[in-house]
Protein backbone atom coordinates (compact mmCIF):
# COMPACT_ATOMS: atom_id res chain seq x y z
CA UNK A 1 0.00 0.00 0.00
CA UNK A 2 1.53 3.54 -1.14
CA UNK A 3 1.05 6.26 1.61
CA UNK A 4 2.02 9.74 0.59
CA UNK A 5 5.07 11.78 2.26
CA UNK A 6 2.79 13.87 4.34
CA UNK A 7 0.79 10.88 5.69
CA UNK A 8 3.76 9.21 6.42
CA UNK A 9 5.31 12.09 8.24
CA UNK A 10 2.24 12.16 10.11
CA UNK A 11 2.14 8.78 11.36
CA UNK A 12 6.44 8.97 12.43
CA UNK A 13 5.00 12.23 14.70
CA UNK A 14 2.30 9.88 16.02
CA UNK A 15 4.71 7.47 17.00
CA UNK A 16 7.31 10.00 18.40
CA UNK A 17 4.66 11.39 20.78
CA UNK A 18 3.35 8.29 21.85
CA UNK A 19 7.12 7.02 23.16
CA UNK A 20 7.82 10.79 24.50
CA UNK A 21 4.37 10.23 26.35
CA UNK A 22 5.57 7.15 27.81
CA UNK A 23 8.96 8.36 28.65
CA UNK A 24 11.47 8.16 26.19
CA UNK A 25 13.78 11.03 25.39
CA UNK A 26 14.17 12.02 21.93
CA UNK A 27 17.90 9.98 21.63
CA UNK A 28 15.68 6.72 22.84
CA UNK A 29 12.82 7.60 20.37
CA UNK A 30 15.35 8.16 17.40
CA UNK A 31 16.70 4.52 18.21
CA UNK A 32 13.78 3.29 18.49
CA UNK A 33 11.95 3.97 15.27
CA UNK A 34 15.62 3.78 12.92
CA UNK A 35 16.23 0.68 14.34
CA UNK A 36 15.42 -2.17 11.02
CA UNK A 37 12.47 -4.12 12.42
CA UNK A 38 10.79 -0.75 13.45
CA UNK A 39 11.40 1.42 10.37
CA UNK A 40 10.14 -1.46 8.19
CA UNK A 41 7.29 -2.20 9.82
CA UNK A 42 3.25 -0.61 9.11
CA UNK A 43 3.56 2.24 10.77
CA UNK A 44 -0.09 1.82 11.91
CA UNK A 45 0.68 -1.96 13.59
CA UNK A 46 3.78 -0.40 15.29
CA UNK A 47 1.76 2.01 17.01
CA UNK A 48 -1.12 -0.43 18.21
CA UNK A 49 1.88 -2.80 18.87
CA UNK A 50 3.40 -0.03 21.47
CA UNK A 51 0.12 0.59 23.44
CA UNK A 52 -0.53 -3.14 23.15
CA UNK A 53 3.08 -4.25 24.75
CA UNK A 54 3.56 -1.35 27.20
CA UNK A 55 0.21 -2.52 28.37
CA UNK A 56 0.80 -6.41 28.78
CA UNK A 57 4.46 -5.51 30.71
CA UNK A 58 2.67 -3.37 33.28
CA UNK A 59 0.10 -5.61 34.09
CA UNK A 60 2.69 -8.13 34.36
CA UNK A 61 4.64 -5.78 37.04
CA UNK A 62 7.27 -4.57 34.74
CA UNK A 63 8.09 -0.42 35.60
CA UNK A 64 8.20 2.00 32.71
CA UNK A 65 12.37 2.86 33.21
CA UNK A 66 12.14 -0.95 32.50
CA UNK A 67 10.39 -1.11 29.58
CA UNK A 68 12.28 2.06 28.03
CA UNK A 69 15.48 0.12 29.20
CA UNK A 70 14.43 -3.25 27.29
CA UNK A 71 13.33 -1.54 23.86
CA UNK A 72 16.32 0.53 23.80
CA UNK A 73 18.31 -2.36 23.74
CA UNK A 74 16.02 -4.46 21.83
CA UNK A 75 13.53 -2.20 19.36
CA UNK A 76 12.01 -4.94 18.26
CA UNK A 77 10.50 -6.06 20.98
CA UNK A 78 7.82 -3.08 19.16
CA UNK A 79 7.13 -5.17 16.72
CA UNK A 80 6.17 -8.77 18.37
CA UNK A 81 2.40 -8.83 19.49
CA UNK A 82 2.28 -9.15 23.00
CA UNK A 83 0.38 -12.49 22.95
CA UNK A 84 3.99 -13.60 21.56
CA UNK A 85 5.17 -12.27 24.39
CA UNK A 86 2.96 -13.68 26.31
CA UNK A 87 3.50 -17.33 25.47
CA UNK A 88 7.13 -17.10 26.45
CA UNK A 89 6.71 -16.10 29.74
CA UNK A 90 4.22 -18.44 30.48
CA UNK A 91 6.49 -20.94 29.15
CA UNK A 92 9.27 -19.83 32.02
CA UNK A 93 6.68 -19.57 34.39
CA UNK A 94 5.55 -23.44 33.18
CA UNK A 95 8.97 -25.04 33.46
CA UNK A 96 9.51 -23.95 36.78
CA UNK A 97 10.85 -20.42 36.91
CA UNK A 98 9.11 -17.84 39.77
CA UNK A 99 7.40 -14.92 38.43
CA UNK A 100 10.24 -12.88 39.66
CA UNK A 101 12.85 -14.67 37.86
CA UNK A 102 10.70 -14.18 34.78
CA UNK A 103 10.75 -10.60 35.41
CA UNK A 104 14.57 -10.25 35.64
CA UNK A 105 15.88 -12.41 32.82
CA UNK A 106 13.31 -10.48 30.57
CA UNK A 107 15.03 -6.98 31.97
CA UNK A 108 17.80 -7.81 32.35
CA UNK A 109 18.20 -9.55 29.52
CA UNK A 110 15.59 -8.61 26.79
CA UNK A 111 17.05 -10.31 23.62
CA UNK A 112 15.38 -13.19 24.99
CA UNK A 113 11.82 -12.31 24.19
CA UNK A 114 12.81 -12.28 20.68
CA UNK A 115 14.08 -15.99 20.76
CA UNK A 116 11.94 -18.37 19.54
CA UNK A 117 10.23 -20.46 21.56
CA UNK A 118 11.95 -23.61 19.59
CA UNK A 119 15.09 -22.00 20.61
CA UNK A 120 14.26 -21.82 23.76
CA UNK A 121 13.15 -25.06 24.58
CA UNK A 122 15.51 -26.66 22.77
CA UNK A 123 18.68 -25.19 24.64
CA UNK A 124 17.06 -25.70 28.06
CA UNK A 125 17.13 -29.66 26.91
CA UNK A 126 20.58 -28.87 25.82
CA UNK A 127 21.80 -28.14 29.13
CA UNK A 128 19.59 -31.27 30.65
CA UNK A 129 21.48 -33.28 28.18
CA UNK A 130 24.99 -31.71 29.97
CA UNK A 131 23.71 -33.36 32.95
CA UNK A 132 22.16 -30.05 34.34
CA UNK A 133 19.49 -31.16 36.59
CA UNK A 134 16.14 -28.44 36.08
CA UNK A 135 16.62 -26.56 39.54
CA UNK A 136 20.44 -26.08 38.38
CA UNK A 137 19.15 -24.80 34.90
CA UNK A 138 17.00 -22.28 36.46
CA UNK A 139 19.95 -21.40 38.77
CA UNK A 140 22.11 -20.81 35.87
CA UNK A 141 20.36 -19.18 33.21
CA UNK A 142 18.84 -16.81 35.62
CA UNK A 143 22.46 -16.12 36.75
CA UNK A 144 23.36 -15.82 33.38
CA UNK A 145 20.33 -15.03 31.23
CA UNK A 146 22.81 -14.63 27.78
CA UNK A 147 22.80 -18.55 27.66
CA UNK A 148 19.58 -18.97 26.60
CA UNK A 149 21.34 -17.24 23.52
CA UNK A 150 24.24 -18.50 23.30
CA UNK A 151 24.61 -21.16 20.69
CA UNK A 152 25.13 -24.94 21.78
CA UNK A 153 28.41 -24.61 19.22
CA UNK A 154 29.56 -21.95 21.05
CA UNK A 155 29.07 -23.51 25.00
CA UNK A 156 30.38 -26.79 22.99
CA UNK A 157 33.49 -25.39 22.78
CA UNK A 158 34.35 -23.78 26.10
CA UNK A 159 33.15 -27.19 27.61
CA UNK A 160 35.77 -29.17 25.17
CA UNK A 161 38.80 -26.50 26.72
CA UNK A 162 37.43 -27.10 30.33
CA UNK A 163 38.25 -31.01 29.48
CA UNK A 164 41.46 -30.71 27.10
CA UNK A 165 42.58 -28.65 30.85
CA UNK A 166 41.90 -31.37 33.24
CA UNK A 167 38.54 -30.81 34.61
CA UNK A 168 35.55 -33.65 33.76
CA UNK A 169 32.32 -32.61 32.69
CA UNK A 170 30.68 -32.83 36.63
CA UNK A 171 33.43 -30.12 37.93
CA UNK A 172 32.35 -27.81 34.98
CA UNK A 173 28.30 -28.02 36.22
CA UNK A 174 29.84 -26.86 39.82
CA UNK A 175 32.03 -24.68 38.51
CA UNK A 176 29.39 -22.96 36.01
CA UNK A 177 26.59 -22.88 39.22
CA UNK A 178 29.54 -21.16 41.60
CA UNK A 179 30.23 -18.26 38.73
CA UNK A 180 27.55 -16.56 36.77
CA UNK A 181 30.19 -15.43 33.76
CA UNK A 182 31.83 -18.77 33.67
CA UNK A 183 30.17 -19.36 30.56
CA UNK A 184 30.74 -15.67 29.21
CA UNK A 185 34.51 -16.11 29.31
CA UNK A 186 36.20 -16.85 26.23
CA UNK A 187 38.28 -20.40 25.49
CA UNK A 188 41.54 -17.80 25.00
CA UNK A 189 40.86 -16.01 27.90
CA UNK A 190 40.72 -19.05 30.09
CA UNK A 191 44.17 -20.31 28.54
CA UNK A 192 45.83 -16.62 28.94
CA UNK A 193 44.60 -16.89 32.50
CA UNK A 194 46.14 -19.93 33.43
CA UNK A 195 49.71 -19.14 31.50
CA UNK A 196 49.67 -15.85 33.93
CA UNK A 197 49.03 -17.36 36.87
CA UNK A 198 51.59 -20.19 35.95
CA UNK A 199 53.60 -16.75 35.60
CA UNK A 200 53.34 -16.13 39.22
CA UNK A 201 54.75 -18.99 40.65
CA UNK A 202 51.77 -21.20 40.64
CA UNK A 203 52.40 -24.91 39.19
CA UNK A 204 49.63 -25.75 37.10
CA UNK A 205 47.91 -28.18 39.04
CA UNK A 206 48.02 -25.76 41.66
CA UNK A 207 45.90 -23.17 39.15
CA UNK A 208 43.52 -25.97 37.97
CA UNK A 209 43.08 -26.68 41.82
CA UNK A 210 42.17 -22.71 42.42
CA UNK A 211 40.15 -22.55 39.23
CA UNK A 212 38.07 -25.54 40.52
CA UNK A 213 37.42 -23.91 44.00
CA UNK A 214 37.06 -20.20 43.34
CA UNK A 215 35.85 -20.24 39.38
CA UNK A 216 35.49 -16.19 39.82
CA UNK A 217 39.13 -16.11 39.75
CA UNK A 218 39.18 -16.42 35.84
CA UNK A 219 37.19 -13.10 35.99
CA UNK A 220 39.44 -11.01 38.05
CA UNK A 221 42.18 -8.73 36.38
CA UNK A 222 45.90 -10.80 36.72
CA UNK A 223 47.27 -7.17 37.82
CA UNK A 224 44.47 -7.29 40.72
CA UNK A 225 45.57 -10.72 41.52
CA UNK A 226 49.52 -9.83 40.98
CA UNK A 227 49.22 -7.46 43.70
CA UNK A 228 47.68 -9.47 46.14
CA UNK A 229 49.99 -12.89 45.54
CA UNK A 230 52.70 -10.67 46.22
CA UNK A 231 51.78 -9.31 49.13
CA UNK A 232 50.48 -12.84 50.58
CA UNK A 233 53.85 -14.12 49.12
CA UNK A 234 55.56 -11.63 51.69
CA UNK A 235 53.35 -13.25 54.50
CA UNK A 236 54.45 -16.69 53.58
CA UNK A 237 50.75 -17.87 53.11
CA UNK A 238 50.74 -18.50 49.64
CA UNK A 239 49.70 -22.30 50.95
CA UNK A 240 46.83 -20.78 52.74
CA UNK A 241 45.72 -19.00 49.24
CA UNK A 242 45.63 -21.81 47.17
CA UNK A 243 43.35 -23.85 49.48
CA UNK A 244 41.34 -20.67 49.87
CA UNK A 245 41.54 -18.92 46.81
CA UNK A 246 37.85 -17.20 47.59
CA UNK A 247 40.37 -15.09 49.59
CA UNK A 248 41.80 -13.45 46.62
CA UNK A 249 39.12 -11.34 46.65
CA UNK A 250 39.34 -9.37 49.79
CA UNK A 251 40.96 -6.43 48.52
CA UNK A 252 44.40 -5.74 49.62
CA UNK A 253 44.20 -2.72 50.92
CA UNK A 254 41.88 -4.30 53.69
CA UNK A 255 44.46 -7.68 54.42
CA UNK A 256 47.26 -4.85 54.78
CA UNK A 257 44.73 -2.87 57.33
CA UNK A 258 44.18 -5.85 58.96
CA UNK A 259 47.88 -7.76 59.65
CA UNK A 260 49.21 -4.06 60.97
CA UNK A 261 46.57 -3.95 62.99
CA UNK A 262 47.13 -7.72 64.55
CA UNK A 263 50.88 -6.51 64.38
CA UNK A 264 50.61 -3.06 66.26
CA UNK A 265 47.93 -3.62 68.14
CA UNK A 266 47.72 -6.93 69.30
CA UNK A 267 51.41 -8.06 69.27
CA UNK A 268 50.56 -10.91 66.57
CA UNK A 269 52.20 -12.00 63.38
CA UNK A 270 49.88 -13.85 61.09
CA UNK A 271 51.51 -16.51 59.75
CA UNK A 272 50.54 -19.75 57.68
CA UNK A 273 48.68 -21.03 60.44
CA UNK A 274 46.82 -18.10 61.67
CA UNK A 275 46.30 -16.37 57.88
CA UNK A 276 42.78 -17.14 58.56
CA UNK A 277 42.35 -14.51 60.94
CA UNK A 278 42.61 -11.75 57.85
CA UNK A 279 39.67 -13.13 55.51
CA UNK A 280 36.74 -13.26 58.34
CA UNK A 281 34.08 -11.37 57.64
CA UNK A 282 33.77 -7.03 58.58
CA UNK A 283 30.96 -7.47 60.93
CA UNK A 284 32.88 -10.16 62.77
CA UNK A 285 35.92 -8.58 62.80
CA UNK A 286 34.56 -5.17 63.88
CA UNK A 287 32.42 -7.00 66.35
CA UNK A 288 35.05 -8.59 68.12
CA UNK A 289 38.12 -5.73 67.91
CA UNK A 290 35.37 -2.98 68.27
CA UNK A 291 36.63 -1.41 64.92
CA UNK A 292 35.02 -0.43 61.85
CA UNK A 293 36.75 -1.37 58.32
CA UNK A 294 37.00 2.19 57.59
CA UNK A 295 38.58 3.21 60.47
CA UNK A 296 40.65 -0.19 59.95
CA UNK A 297 41.61 1.24 56.43
CA UNK A 298 42.70 5.19 57.33
CA UNK A 299 44.97 3.84 60.01
CA UNK A 300 46.98 1.63 58.00
CA UNK A 301 46.96 2.81 54.59
CA UNK A 302 48.26 0.12 51.98
CA UNK A 303 48.67 3.11 49.48
CA UNK A 304 50.30 5.13 52.09
CA UNK A 305 52.96 2.46 53.05
CA UNK A 306 53.89 1.62 49.46
CA UNK A 307 54.43 5.58 49.37
CA UNK A 308 56.68 5.66 51.74
CA UNK A 309 58.85 2.33 50.18
CA UNK A 310 58.63 4.58 46.95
Amino acid sequence: MWYNMELIKGLIKMLEGCLSDFGFNKSQINHVLNSYSIYKSNKFTIYNLINSNNEWFISHGFSKQEIIKMVTIVPSIYAFSSSKIETKYNYFISFGYTEEQTHKIFSRTPQIIGLSIENIKGKLSYLFSLGYTKKQIIKITYLLPPIIGYSIENIESKINNYNKLGIPKEDIIKMSLMFSGFYSISEDNVNNKIKDLINLGFTYEQVIKMIKLFPPILGLSIETIKEKIDFYRELNILDFIIENPKCLMQSVNLSYARYMFYLMEKNDVINSNTSRRLFVGDKQFSKQFKVTKKELLKRYSYEESRSRLC
